[in-house]
């Protein structure tokens, strides 16, 4: 297999990722140094480096020309990418905490018009409008700390899950919580199906499935001895990943795994679904907070059984993987290379030889 597009960052020595994104033309990726750096997405070549005013970008999203970054002091700015300026920008805040940190950048609709949601620490949403500079809603009173999952359930209402085990449904229109719903134990994963069914998993490895329409429980099962840290689905199938290492393959109904495999020794980092291979982050070895020994790697595992059950390794063993995404035509991944935040791009013919 021929080596992926690496592109090491122009970054200040020793930093490290906060966020990632990745559309059809760009990646773009934060670093605690205050950068922000978007490369082409087909070249791997930089396009813009833009350095934050605000402090670190804590979160990053991409809309057409557009990167737009939230920051630890609840600012938002869109900065245009082919004219390397800032386009717009919204101040936090006038006193900025902690809970004021924007950690979640969601693009609903990337143009005409294009609507995003800005989630904060302090459980608030904003739909911010970046032509006038405001902030047309904040939907807020469904949760009270911060999120980790946005999912679009139709143009006008979105889905919302925080840590703390709140689960709401938000009427964009006007604004309202639609629903509520607030578990016991805390969240760590969220999916939404085609038809509406709501997928969570927990803290204590469980994983609940939900009716779309009246939130009834349709399922609950164990499905990892620890957190169950990150779900996607594949035609009919669910596929879910677990802090100890394991990822397993369920029907929709759940309750018995139809496969399952060890990825990695420790915990999983990130995952995507690249058709129906699950390609996956994790760690081999060490402290998960270690970032010395060469004990990370992204690896993928095709998910419907119609292959051998070998997880195969597409990078090499580095020292932190954050995250991988995945489009149609390409797998990215944000990774330390020789002590240097790198990204990495391996086009679908690669990945296709690799299989």
């Amino acid at each position: 297999m021929e080596a992926p597009l690496t592109t090491l960052l122009h970054s200040a020595e020793g930093a490290v990722v906060i966020a990632c994104a990745l559309s059809e033309d760009y990646v773009a990726v934060t670093l605690d140094d205050h950068s922000v750096h978007v490369l082409s997405a087909h070249s791997g070549d930089y396009k813009s480096r833009f350095t934050d005013p605000n402090g670190i970008a804590w979160s990053v999203a991409l809309a057409a020309d557009l990167v737009l970054v939230g920051s630890v002091d609840g600012s938002l700015t869109a900065y245009d990418i082919p004219h390397g300026k800032i386009h717009s920008s919204m101040p936090g805040p006038p006193k900025a905490s902690r809970s004021s940190v924007i950690s979640l950048l969601k693009v609903l609709r990337p143009s005409s018009p294009l609507t995003v949601l800005a989630a904060s620490e302090d459980g608030k949403l904003r739909v911010p409008n970046f032509d006038n500079q405001q902030c047309t809603l904040v939907l807020e009173g469904g949760h009270s700390s911060g999120l980790f999952g946005v999912h679009a359930i139709s143009e006008k209402k979105v889905l919302s899950a925080a840590y703390e085990g709140s689960l709401c449904s938000w009427n964009l229109e006007t604004g309202k919580l639609d629903w509520q719903l607030k578990f016991e134990v805390a969240m760590h994963a969220l999916e939404l199906a085609a038809d509406g069914t709501i997928i969570v998993g927990f803290r204590d490895g469980r994983i609940k499935i939900l009716s779309g329409n009246d939130r009834s429980e349709l399922a609950v099962f164990a499905a990892h001895e620890k957190v169950v840290n990150g779900m996607r689905l594949y035609d009919d199938l669910l596929v879910s990943t677990g802090t100890d290492g394991w990822a397993r393959v369920w029907s929709t109904q759940g309750c018995k795994p139809l496969r399952q495999v060890k990825m990695f020794d420790k915990s999983f980092v990130s995952r995507c679904m690249f058709g129906p291979w699950l390609i996956a982050a994790g760690k081999n070895g060490g402290p998960v907070d270690d970032v010395c020994g060469l004990d990370s790697c992204v690896s993928s595992w095709r998910v419907d059984g119609n292959s051998p059950e070998d997880v195969i390794d597409l990078s090499a063993a580095v020292p932190s993987v954050w995250k991988v995404d995945c489009i149609d035509d390409k797998v990215v991944a944000w990774l330390v290379i020789r002590g240097k935040p790198a990204v990495q791009i391996w086009p679908a013919v690669m990945i296709n030889e690799h299989k």
